[in-house]
C-alpha cells in the first residue's frame, strides 16, 4: 500500500481497486464461534420485522447483496467511491441501492430506516452513534459486529502496531457498552464477546490476510519479512499459524 493509514479514505480506494473490491484470496479455519456467523443470522432474524434496512461502510456490498434477498429494501453507504463502484457492478438486484456518503453525515431523512447494520463498520464510535440513530426510526434497531481490542494482538505484538494497538489493554466491549448505557435515546437489546482461535495454513497466507486488511495498515511485504518469519517461527502450531479472533456485537433499540 502507498497510503499507509486505514483512516484515509485512499488507502481504501487502493485497496479496492487492487483487490477488485474487498476480498482477499487467504485460507483461514477457525476454532470456535467467532461471531461472524452468529451477526449473519441476528441479522436475518431482525429484517422479518424490519425490512427496510441500511448498511453502514458497506464496502464492496458482498454482505448487501446477501441481505437484499432477505430485506423488502437494503441501502448501502460506503466513503469510498472505488468500492461502491465494485459494488454496483456485483449486482442488479431492483431493492438494493448503493450510495457514496459519509457515514457522520448521511443523507437520509430522521426516521428512515427500520433497521442499520454496521458489519465492522462504524456505528460505535459517537459521531457515527448519534448519526445511525437519527436515521433508525423509533422501535427500529441498530446492529452492529466490530474489532475487539485482542483481534490479532499476537501479530500486532510481533509488529509492535496495527489497529487499535495503542488501546490493546482497554475493553471495547465495556467502552462500547457504556455508551450505549449513557444514551438515553436506545436501549439495550444485547451486547455479547466472542474470541476464537483463528489458523491460517502458512505465512503466505498471513502475508495475504495483511496485505488486505487493514489489522497493518501499513504492512509492507518487503521491508516486513523479518516479522513475518517471526511470526511463523512463534505462532506455528499443528493446525497452522494461530492468532486471536475477537468480535464484538451488539443491538440497541430506538426508543
Amino acid at each position: 500500500m502507498t497510503i499507509q493509514n486505514s483512516n484515509d479514505i485512499e488507502w481504501w480506494n487502493e485497496l479496492a481497486l487492487r483487490l477488485n473490491g474487498y476480498q482477499g484470496n487467504y485460507k483461514v479455519n477457525f476454532v470456535g464461534l467467532n461471531g461472524e456467523v452468529e451477526f449473519t443470522n441476528l441479522v436475518k432474524d431482525l429484517l422479518r420485522d424490519h425490512p427496510n434496512t441500511l448498511d453502514v461502510g458497506c464496502a464492496d456490498g458482498r454482505f448487501a447483496i446477501d441481505l437484499s434477498s432477505f430485506a423488502s429494501r437494503v441501502t448501502a453507504i460506503d466513503l469510498s467511491p472505488v468500492m461502491i463502484e465494485a459494488a454496483k457492478k456485483s449486482t442488479k438486484a431492483p431493492n438494493l441501492e448503493f450510495i457514496v456518503c459519509d457515514a457522520k453525515e448521511m443523507p437520509f431523512s430522521d426516521n428512515s430506516f427500520d433497521l442499520v447494520i454496521s458489519r465492522r463498520g462504524p456505528v460505535s464510535e459517537p459521531v457515527f452513534l448519534e448519526e445511525a440513530i437519527r436515521v433508525t426510526k423509533p422501535m427500529g434497531k441498530i446492529i452492529e459486529i466490530t474489532i475487539g481490542e485482542r483481534d490479532a494482538i499476537e501479530f500486532k505484538d510481533v509488529f509492535n502496531r496495527g489497529q487499535g494497538y495503542l488501546n490493546k489493554s482497554k475493553s471495547r466491549y465495556l467502552e462500547i457498552r457504556n455508551r450505549l448505557e449513557l444514551n438515553s435515546e436506545i436501549k439495550i437489546s444485547q451486547i455479547h464477546e466472542y474470541f476464537c482461535d483463528a489458523y491460517y495454513p502458512s505465512i503466505e497466507d498471513v502475508a495475504l490476510l495483511l496485505s488486505s486488511t487493514p489489522i497493518i495498515d501499513d504492512f509492507n511485504i518487503e521491508s516486513d519479512l523479518p516479522l513475518l518469519r517471526t511470526i511463523e517461527t512463534e505462532y506455528h502450531t499443528n493446525k497452522g499459524i494461530r492468532r486471536t479472533y475477537h468480535r464484538i456485537i451488539w443491538i440497541a433499540e430506538k426508543l
